[in-house]
């Protein structure tokens, strides 16, 4: 005897073909969030410092990267939320559990960045 359609799993192999996109698109999502936290806080750590500053310039190249890397982590965050919120809601499909790894991911990674930035600068190497 099989349990309700509503108390069943659902695998996936078993959701639509556009649901398995989604989910792939968003593990594509969710691991260049990732990485792009990772490379902000490299890069503010080993890279930062050395690149120069011209005389009487406000900022450097290494400020415009820093912003260019920045904004990056916060689109792609951005969207790994919006996806998540997008899969809770229809949880129907299946991906209760990764709609909510996307929101605790894509909330936490600006917050993240933001609270270890200046840790970052300190550690210079």
């Amino acid at each position: 005897m099989s349990a309700p359609a509503a108390q069943r799993r659902v695998r996936p192999h078993e959701l639509g073909c556009q649901h398995q996109k989604l989910i792939r698109f968003g593990r594509r999502v969710l691991i260049a969030s990732l990485g792009v936290l990772i490379w902000c806080l490299a890069f503010r750590m080993l890279i930062y410092a050395r690149l120069p500053i011209g005389p009487g310039d406000p900022y450097g190249i290494a400020d415009m990267l820093e912003w260019f890397f920045g904004m990056t982590l916060v689109l792609l965050a951005g969207l790994c939320f919006a996806l998540g919120a997008f899969l809770v809601l229809r949880r129907s499909l299946g991906s209760l559990r990764f709609g909510l790894l996307l929101l605790v991911v894509g909330g936490a990674a600006p917050v993240l960045y933001g609270w270890l930035h200046p840790y970052a600068a300190r550690l210079a190497l």
